[in-house]
Parts: C-alpha cells; sequence; structure tokens
C-alpha cells in the first residue's frame, strides 16, 4: 500500500528540508497534533551544545579516581548511572578546553550521531563529575526557563520527542542530529503544577533506579559468597614456552602446528599424558 504526503513550497522554505523523509505522513500527523497544544522549540527555555571535540582515547585510563568520560555508546538508556564509561585524569578534565562540555545536574543529554541517536539521558543532581564526547548534545535549562528538565527529558523519552527526533535526523549510515535542528525541536509548556507532577515521578524513578542498582550489587555478592564463587581464582600465564625436547621435534611439525595456542600448558600436559600411555 503507497504511503505519502504532500508538501507545499512553504513548508520547504520554512523547514529548510527537502527529502521526502522530512515529510512522511507519521511525522506530519504528529506535528499537526503537537500544534494542538501550547508549545515552543527547546531553544527559547534551553542552551543547546555537545561534548568534547578533542581527541581524548590517548587519556582513557582505569584508574577509579578519574573523571568518567561518556561517549554515544554510554547512553545506552535513560539513567545515566547504569553505564560503565571510560575514565580521563582529573588534570584532562579540569583544562580549560575541557569547559564547554562539562556535565552539570539537571542536563538533558541526546545522543546526536549513530544508530542510538534520540537515546536520552538525564544527569541527577547527586552524579559526580562528569563530561562526555561531540557525539553528545547537552540541553540546558536557562535560569528561569519555562520548562523544566525533568519535563523535557520526560517527553523527549516520549512518542511525540522521538517522532521530532527521528524526522529531524540526517543522514543514512552514519545519521544524526545536527545542533541546529536540535534547537528547532518542540516541548509542550505545561502549567506548573503539572511539570511539578511530572518532575516528582522522574525524580522518584531515577531514585528507585540508584536504589535497585545497589541492591542488585548487594544481591550478588551474597550469591557468589554462599556459592563460594568469591574464593576462585583462575591463574591465566601471560606467557609460556615448549621445547621440542618436551613436546618432541617430529610431533611439533608432523602436525603442522607451530602457533602459541598448541603449545598453551594444558595442552603441552595432555601431550605428555598421551605419549606415556602410548609407552605403557
Amino acid at each position: 500500500m503507497a504511503v505519502w504526503s504532500l508538501a507545499d513550497h512553504q513548508s520547504l522554505m520554512a523547514h529548510g528540508r527537502t527529502d521526502a523523509e522530512f515529510f512522511h505522513p507519521v511525522f506530519s500527523e504528529a506535528e499537526a497534533k503537537l500544534a494542538c497544544i501550547k508549545t515552543n522549540v527547546i531553544a527559547r527555555n534551553f542552551d543547546i551544545s555537545d561534548g568534547n571535540h578533542l581527541e581524548m582515547s590517548r587519556w582513557f585510563t582505569d584508574d577509579d579516581g578519574a573523571v568518567p568520560y561518556y561517549r554515544r555508546q554510554d547512553l545506552n538508556g535513560f539513567f545515566l548511572k547504569n553505564s560503565t564509561p571510560v575514565r580521563i585524569p582529573m588534570h584532562i578534565y579540569d583544562h580549560a578546553n575541557m569547559h564547554r562540555s562539562l556535565f552539570l545536574p539537571e542536563d538533558v543529554l541526546i545522543c546526536i550521531v549513530g544508530a542510538s541517536t534520540g537515546t536520552i539521558s538525564v544527569v541527577t543532581s547527586n552524579t559526580n563529575r562528569c563530561t562526555g564526547s561531540c557525539k553528545i548534545g547537552i540541553v540546558r535549562r536557562r535560569p528561569g526557563g519555562a520548562v523544566d528538565s525533568y519535563v523535557l527529558a520526560a517527553f523527549l523519552l516520549g512518542k511525540f520527542g522521538q517522532y521530532q527526533i527521528a524526522r529531524h535526523s540526517r543522514g543514512t549510515a552514519q545519521g544524526g542530529l545536527i545542533l541546529k535542528d536540535i534547537f528547532q525541536l518542540l516541548a509542550p509548556i505545561l502549567p506548573n503544577n503539572e511539570q511539578e507532577l511530572i518532575r516528582h515521578l522522574v525524580g522518584n524513578s531515577l531514585l528507585l533506579n540508584t536504589r535497585a542498582v545497589a541492591l542488585y550489587s548487594e544481591a550478588k555478592l551474597l550469591l557468589e559468597s554462599d556459592l563460594d564463587l568469591d574464593k576462585l581464582t583462575f591463574q591465566k600465564p601471560a606467557g609460556y614456552s615448549a621445547r621440542f625436547s618436551t613436546i618432541g621435534w617430529f610431533e611439533t611439525f608432523s602436525s603442522g602446528r607451530i602457533d602459541a595456542q598448541c603449545f598453551a600448558p594444558d595442552m603441552c600436559i595432555n601431550t605428555i599424558i598421551y605419549k606415556k600411555s602410548e609407552k605403557k
């Protein structure tokens, strides 16, 4: 069944887009429904930027005292604390060039590149220092803004927010949003009492998630302790050597194997046992 919509010249000029995907009937229908309520572009109430554009991979570290550095793959859900980002040293985090990309409490984060485009996360008030790459858009509420940050996050996570993000995304293989497209996204202007209710629900979900993560870690430790899994040790050598006198010159080259895996300690032990059983 063919599906199409018609766009006049005025619409093309207003949106600055001429691609057919932008005027898909589903997106046009969502736009019409949003027009029935009071909305405004998020640029009216929020400052919009993206993360760090500098090369960071050489600074990545496993030091637990370092600062979390989020990349696009780390925004895998609404709860930022559920991800395990890489880390960068504190002196890199404090560098002047990094100041524009620092995450602050109640920032709304949007993945803007790749298959994860449109993934939404929120920086909670109890989140420690962190920052991220330019693949992440940062939406920060202006003082006195008419839309609450948690309300915006919940809206963008919902049906009409995701429709807008999908509509404004560009490209195919490595598509995504550009900053000027984020500026055009619409957010509903709700009464204060409704915004307070939504904020309470979102805030409560964040607290429950934090509690759930803590309980899961506690349950995991209890289970490992009861099964004595916490006492297991696995020793795997980083390297090993094999001698012709042990394995045998003929066995080595007759098998056509000279790769390291063939001479792993457990393999060599099996070979020796087999040779001894043959002699018997």
